[in-house]
């Protein structure tokens, strides 16, 4: 609702036969981005009601982690560098699951979103992922501002919003992230401390079939 009203008021703004050129290209800027913003979040609402609706089947192949977290990793590089945040990722390069590649990096992805907002510059992420005979795990840790205790219980819930949540968040992303990672047969929990940062633990049990495939 407010990017629609902001539209809308910058809109009429821009009508005004009065207004400078430059303000006019700036409220059209803005326009850009809170259209940006409204796509994004229809998207994943969309991808989210999908997934409430078991409208997808979940692929069953073979992922090797090292190659879904660099590819994950892609499109953050430029915030990286900007920010001068130090990521390392260290694993073991044969580690795998099984599962369906683009729906696990989205998940991955809205993990990484979280951890590098709320990590200051010149900060530091660490990513480590390795297998044994029960599950394939992936670890996103950073060095950010934590997350309040009483926030905690709730970080994956729809729609919440921390006391140090973004302003333009809409509190979807974790839980986003939660949904496919437990459509995967997985877990996903978190562990924070105010201003020493937080850990993401992600769990792929090993299993013969998906059985909690979103077509079952």
């Amino acid at each position: 609702k407010t990017p629609l009203t902001s539209i809308s008021m910058m809109a009429d703004l821009i009508a005004a036969e009065h207004i400078e050129d430059m303000r006019r290209l700036e409220f059209t800027r803005h326009i850009h981005t809170q259209v940006e913003r409204m796509r994004l979040l229809v998207t994943t609402l969309l991808k989210m009601s999908k997934l409430d609706a078991k409208a997808v089947e979940l692929k069953q192949e073979p992922i090797v982690l090292c190659e879904l977290i660099e590819q994950t990793m892609e499109p953050f590089r430029i915030i990286e560098e900007l920010k001068e945040i130090k990521v390392h990722i260290d694993g073991d390069k044969e580690a795998s699951c099984m599962g369906d590649f683009p729906w696990l990096q989205e998940a991955i992805s809205n993990v990484l979103k979280n951890c590098f907002e709320h990590t200051k510059v010149k900060g530091r992420i660490e990513i480590q992922y390795w297998q044994n005979a029960i599950y394939s795990q992936i670890t996103i840790s950073d060095d950010g501002e934590g997350i309040d205790e009483e926030d905690l219980p709730h970080v994956f819930e729809r729609f919440y919003k921390g006391k140090n949540a973004n302003p333009d968040s809409v509190g979807i992303g974790l839980a986003l992230a939660k949904q496919i990672i437990t459509g995967h047969n997985g877990s996903i929990h978190i562990i924070s401390e105010k201003e020493k940062g937080s850990k993401f633990i992600i769990k792929l049990y090993k299993v013969t079939k998906l059985s909690q495939s979103m077509s079952s």
